[in-house]
């Protein structure tokens, strides 16, 4: 068991800095909190999400909302609260490596990996999307050579301030956070405004029990759960975050809740856009209803959010690209993964050899997966095995919270036993829920492959772990860095 903060085993700022690290103190808790919510995605999240939710629930987006971001709120305290005591950009990985047992980090590191990498290959996907619906709007034929430049062309775009240093990667995702989020709230305010004036808003929205069924609003729950994903993306600037104890906590509460009220306004005033069969049917031929929902108030002001959804998509993708490349250099820097990949950029500070690895596996994952399945199938796929990553990252992180105060002392009961244990439960329960009987009934191309493919990746996870401790014992001997930031 590794020592507290400011233990042997702690890496001192001092040391960080000459040995070359992650810049530190290069950004304040409010760009660590812009760093989770544009992986949240105002705009994206809910371009992605709701058509699947309206279809499967009816009308009911607004609740299905609330209700997952009151879920999502007790894993993100679960990081907020180990986040204040090991700040560090290997997150997760870390925190159960020290608290833990080394094996167990390193499986955790490797199912983080998972969670990472196939959120990334659904980014440029999305982005290719809305590129073809820009173009067909402007009455240019598309199809799939159009989608993958737009694909090729987001990573170009996209790969420019994430090989900067963590100051301008944050500033541009912003600028793209704060365009996105204007243009869809415009819209949610002027539906509110038009439907309030015909006397069409009322509270059915926001009451579960109008779901068509109460199975389909737990499937509908399913997915919005999946849209609040992201938000553990603070936690990798750890190391870049000026006093991370103090504020980094903040900035994930901050970016979850932000995002949530956002999604809860704009969810309900869409619920008003248009007839729910007219929803429907929007759904059953587009990857998003959104569009005509704005048609019906802007006419043909829609392709505004056609290329929203290309800013949104590429912000994201900025966002994981900076997320995923901490995530590896922190893997490479404690041995799990080839040194190769813990090397830093000079001059930028930045894990440059992470970024060729992560674009590389992003654009040709996801030209080819299209290619076999399709684009839309891809993009259901690589979207579901993103959550079964996520909630067994998830659930790791609660265990670490539980620990880490045990450990340390401090702490009030509430947020260090109930919500660890909670958030557990509750992980527990959607993860047989969706993976072993909702998707294990939906055929085997979109359902059991999924489960299939997941169980099989977190089991060759644990051969390699296991071939590297008997390889590389001294690997696990050690702790596994963090920062050492008392003071903070």
């Amino acid at each position: 068991m590794p020592n507290g903060p400011g233990g042997e085993h702690a890496v001192a700022a001092s040391a960080s800095e000459s040995q070359g690290g992650l810049k530190r103190s290069a950004i304040g808790w409010g760009a660590a909190a812009v760093i989770g919510a544009v992986f949240l995605s105002p705009a994206l999240g809910l371009y992605a999400n709701i058509g699947t939710v309206v279809g499967t629930s009816g009308n009911v987006a607004p609740a299905v909302w609330l209700v997952a971001g009151l879920l999502a709120m007790l894993n993100a305290t679960n990081y907020a609260m180990v986040s204040s005591r090991m700040p560090a950009a290997g997150s997760a990985f870390t925190w159960t490596w020290n608290l833990m047992r080394p094996k167990v980090g390193g499986l955790i590191g490797w199912v983080m990996l998972g969670y990472y990498l196939t959120i990334t290959l659904t980014l440029p996907l999305l982005f290719g999307l809305f590129f073809n619906a820009f173009l067909n709007a402007l009455s240019v034929p598309t199809g799939y050579g159009t989608w993958a430049i737009g694909v090729i062309l987001c990573s170009a775009l996209v790969a420019v301030p994430a090989y900067r240093n963590i100051e301008v990667g944050t500033k541009t995702a912003l600028i793209l956070l704060l365009f996105e989020a204007g243009v869809v709230l415009v819209l949610a305010l002027t539906l509110l405004v038009v439907r309030g004036k015909e006397g069409l808003l009322t509270a059915a929205p926001l009451n579960p029990g109008n779901a068509t069924s109460s199975s389909s609003f737990f499937l509908a729950l399913v997915f919005g759960v999946f849209a609040y994903t992201g938000f553990d993306a603070v936690s990798t600037v750890a190391e870049e975050t000026h006093t991370p104890r103090a504020k980094l906590p903040q900035a994930t509460i901050a970016a979850v809740a932000l995002v949530g009220v956002f999604w809860l306004i704009v969810t309900y005033a869409l619920s008003f856009a248009l007839p729910l069969k007219e929803v429907q049917d929007a759904i059953a031929s587009n990857l998003t209803p959104v569009a005509p929902m704005a048609k019906a108030v802007w006419g043909s002001g829609e392709i505004i959010v056609d290329f929203t959804g290309m800013t949104a998509a590429a912000a994201v993708y900025l966002a994981a690209a900076m997320s995923t490349s901490r995530v590896v250099y922190a893997q490479g820097r404690d041995g799990i993964l080839p040194n190769f990949v813990a090397r830093l950029n000079p001059r930028h500070r930045t894990p440059w050899n992470a970024l060729h690895i992560i674009f590389v596996v992003a654009i040709v994952g996801t030209l080819a997966g299209a290619a076999v399945v399709g684009i839309l199938n891809f993009f259901a796929w690589a979207a579901s095995a993103t959550m079964f990553f996520g909630l067994i990252m998830y659930s790791a992180t609660a265990v670490g919270n539980f620990l880490v105060h045990r450990r340390d002392g401090g702490g009030r009961w509430f947020t260090t036993i109930v919500v660890p244990v909670l958030a557990v439960l509750v992980n527990a329960y959607l993860f047989y829920k969706f993976y072993f009987d909702v998707l294990w009934h939906q055929g085997f191309a979109l359902g059991q492959s999924i489960t299939i493919t997941c169980v099989a990746f977190v089991i060759i996870g644990a051969g390699y772990i296991a071939v590297l401790a008997k390889r590389k014992p001294e690997v696990f001997t050690k702790d596994s860095y963090y920062l050492d930031e008392v003071a903070g």
